[in-house]
């Protein structure tokens, strides 16, 4: 299990038992998810840029230079709202490639990922929800 210490934005292993804790990152983390044995984080140190490292703490690196939230990792892609551009919904493979912008949309609050359906509030429409397919196809209004 991972979990990220707010208090001291670190982010540890530790065991379903509650033992053998293991800090992994310290002093840089943000928001995180975690998939396939990696780790992917926002690294505030770095201007709020997408990283990822192993779950043993190896091979960190830098997905992304935007400065970006709300990630969220599914298959291959992460989904973020970018702040370099409007806080808009983008998308990058997980190996840093394949950048693209998913909608024009303000996203409001946060934004989820269901079955390759992104569903999310957009406040350009009085924060209505919304949803949109991974790929920026079918953006439609949830009823």
């Amino acid at each position: 299990m991972h979990y990220e210490s707010e208090k001291k934005q670190s982010i540890y292993r530790i065991k379903t038992d509650g033992t053998d804790p293991l800090k992994i990152i310290s002093n840089e983390a943000g928001e995180m998810n975690v998939s396939d044995g990696w780790i992917y984080y926002v690294n505030i140190l770095d201007g709020d840029k997408i990283y990822k490292i192993r779950t043993d703490g190896t091979s960190k690196t830098k997905v992304s230079d935007d400065n970006v939230s709300g990630i969220i990792v599914s298959d291959d892609w992460i989904c973020y709202k970018n702040y370099n551009d409007s806080g808009y919904l983008y998308r990058i493979k997980i190996d840093g490639t394949n950048r693209m912008k998913i909608c024009e949309d303000t996203i409001q609050f946060t934004f989820n990922l269901i079955d390759g359906w992104i569903y999310y509030y957009n406040s350009d429409k009085n924060d209505i929800l919304y949803r949109v397919k991974i790929d920026g196809s079918r953006k439609e209004r949830v009823k």
